[in-house]
């Protein structure tokens, strides 16, 4: 390992050497989502880095190629809420599943009864620990 020896003079530290998002994002998520396209990477790291739901949404969107289908939402229901839900904010969630809602209704499309589903139960939890 190579250290930068003027921050070294400066400051009396190593620098460490940088780590590429895409390995954190490996961690995080495990090899099979190397097979993914850019795009749905992006929208599973920023589930997890639990950005603006409105962030998601938009993110869902050009993913779909401008609208939020049946294959772009079972995508989200497998890569983000299904196997991080456990791991999730509760009230992060929630606040998600009702804006995915609201986007889907509102452009006439069809939501996954499962979103519907984890919407109440999240809503029932937020209730009981808030």
């Amino acid at each position: 390992r190579k250290i930068n020896s003027k921050a070294n003079e400066d400051t009396g530290y190593a620098l460490r050497p940088r780590t590429s998002t895409l390995s954190i994002f490996h961690v995080a998520t495990g090899p099979e989502m190397e097979d993914l396209d850019l795009l749905r990477q992006r929208l599973v790291a920023a589930f997890l880095a639990m950005e603006p739901p409105d962030c998601l949404i938009s993110l869902a969107r050009t993913c779909g190629g401008g609208s939020i289908g049946e294959d772009v939402q079972g995508f989200i229901w497998s890569h983000c809420i299904d196997r991080g839900d456990e791991k999730c904010h509760v009230p992060y969630l929630k606040n998600f599943l009702k804006k995915l809602i609201k986007e889907v209704e509102s452009t006439g499309g069809s939501l996954l009864d499962e979103f519907y589903e984890r919407y109440a139960f999240n809503s029932y939890i937020h209730k009981k620990l808030y």
